[in-house]
């Protein structure tokens, strides 16, 4: 088992090692399926943890010879958005489960964040924003993706659960999770820069307040932006459809 724990939760060590081996009882589980995310507390401080889905043999030597694994991602792209000046909860520690040498399973650990996340309001009945703070929630929007291109910030998970937020007056603040995912160095071109208003899957008739700040400070063509964002939207319409065909007819009772 590796074991990479942040220095400044080395003084518990084996408390976080114990995770491991289940030696707790989750708080409350948010994630269920393919991987398993859990709040849970340590040393008296509130943490997620984040059980990635087991890899077979093949996938196991990728991760173990050529790519990083998720949960080493996760530690690492967090400390890298925080020195860039981004929030991201804090990094805790990564654990990699290696059977006869090739990597098996791996388990993110962070602190909890006590925040909404963008989408329990934005498409809210029972939170709905008004008409106006919801522009100005779009916005902000906007220009925190702007500000992650900028940066040379390319999230591949970028959707509006992923986004949690604070506010402060009229000021909105974002913290990104589930970070595995991710691309730094450039700054995207515009139709990269398009995939992440895309992959918001916010409703279509709110393209219009989050792709003005951001195609107006990057002097785009709006035409250009929001053809590229209905574009990938179609693609995924049309695939949805087609494995659609596959899926069994439910059965009538």
């Amino acid at each position: 088992m590796k074991s990479v724990i942040h220095p400044d939760f080395e003084n518990i060590r084996a408390e976080l090692v114990s995770l491991i081996k289940g030696d707790y009882t989750p708080l409350k589980t948010f994630c269920n399926k393919r991987n398993t995310v859990e709040l849970i507390s340590v040393a008296g401080r509130k943490m997620v943890l984040k059980k990635y889905k087991p890899n077979g043999w093949v996938t196991g030597l990728i991760y173990t010879l050529f790519r990083k694994s998720k949960a080493r991602r996760a530690y690492e792209h967090a400390i890298t958005l925080t020195s860039l000046g981004f929030d991201t909860p804090q990094p805790i520690a990564y654990f990699e489960d290696k059977r006869a040498g090739i990597f098996r399973q791996g388990y993110f650990v962070c602190d909890y964040a006590d925040l909404p996340s963008v989408e329990q309001i934005f498409y809210s009945d029972k939170e709905r924003l008004n008409k106006d703070e919801h522009l100005k929630m779009a916005h902000s929007l906007s220009r925190y993706t702007l500000s992650l291109h900028n940066a040379g910030v390319l999230p591949l998970d970028f959707n509006t659960g992923n986004i949690l937020f604070s506010k402060a007056g009229d000021k909105y603040d974002f913290t990104l999770i589930d970070i595995n995912r991710m691309k730094f160095g450039k700054i995207p071109g515009l139709k990269k820069a398009m995939i992440s208003f895309f992959q918001l899957g916010t409703y279509p008739h709110d393209y219009l307040g989050l792709l003005e700040p951001y195609v107006w400070e990057r002097q785009f063509n709006f035409e250009e932006a929001l053809y590229e964002v209905l574009k990938l939207r179609r693609k995924q319409s049309r695939w949805r459809r087609f494995k659609g065909f596959f899926k069994p007819a439910k059965k009538s009772l």
